[in-house]
């Protein structure tokens, strides 16, 4: 199923598959040369929320998460979306740290993350639309 979503979707492959326990499914891109990208894929899929759907709901899921890599989507709202996870991931990282550089860092991103997730929330909300839509294409309304 995956590998059909992903020729339909003309989007890159998956690199990795995790199931976990979480009602919610997610891409997840990590560089595999920093700022220069070229990126690994995994795919997080939660076995509840694979147990609560049909196929053909599951199916339409998979390719929502698939049309974030879609090459349907504009570079720009590819690239904000990205460093929105981006941002959230150097958050929960420097939370667990009680070290006074992560301490100032925190207080920095307490204030940075929400603003750039307001700045940048119409983009977010286009990304999300342009999903929906490779999703019907793909599955069906």
């Amino acid at each position: 199923m995956i590998e059909k979503i992903r020729a339909k979707a003309k989007a890159p492959q998956i690199h990795r598959v995790v199931v976990n326990d979480v009602f919610n499914a997610s891409i997840v891109q990590t560089p595999r040369l920093g700022i220069l990208g070229w990126y690994r894929n995994t795919l997080i899929v939660g076995l509840p929320l694979m147990q609560a759907l049909s196929r053909k709901e599951f199916a339409a899921v998979l390719a929502h998460e698939y049309g974030h890599l879609s090459n349907r989507h504009g570079k720009f709202v590819t690239w904000i979306y990205r460093i929105r996870m981006v941002w959230m991931q150097v958050y929960d990282s420097f939370g667990e740290d009680s070290g006074i550089l992560s301490l100032l860092l925190t207080r920095f991103l307490r204030w940075y993350i929400p603003w750039f997730n307001a700045y940048s929330f119409v983009l977010a909300r286009q990304d999300e639309s342009e999903a929906d839509r490779v999703a019907a294409a793909i599955v069906g309304p």
